[in-house]
């Protein structure tokens, strides 16, 4: 086997790598998805190296702003934790659910 062969095979291997990278991307439209395919072998080695680096920060990008979303949504319930399991008993309060006199019972005078 020659260099050259070689060479081909690893330009084709990277150019298929970035195809899927391009086609799995969730923040690329069809027409997007479309042009980036076409660079990415057009342009074998060049365009495979500049839409690797494009959905690599879309998705860093995507991946960043949901965490930061998740801390907004944890700062905005004042940071709880819900933790514990739920009851079906304890619908109407009082002691057996833990919230004191629930005023459930009927103390009757």
């Amino acid at each position: 086997m020659d260099w050259q062969t070689v060479v081909i095979g690893v330009l084709v291997l990277i150019n298929l790598i970035a195809t899927l990278a391009a086609m799995r991307s969730g923040t690329l439209s069809g027409g997007q998805r479309l042009i980036q395919v076409a660079l990415i072998w057009l342009l074998p080695l060049i365009g495979a190296v500049i839409c690797l680096a494009f959905v690599s920060t879309e998705t860093r990008a995507v991946r960043d702003s949901m965490s930061s979303h998740q801390a907004d949504l944890h700062a905005a319930d004042g940071g709880a934790t819900i933790t514990g399991s739920y009851s079906g008993d304890c619908f109407g309060g009082g002691d057996a659910c833990g919230g004191g006199d629930g005023g459930g019972g009927g103390g009757g005078d």
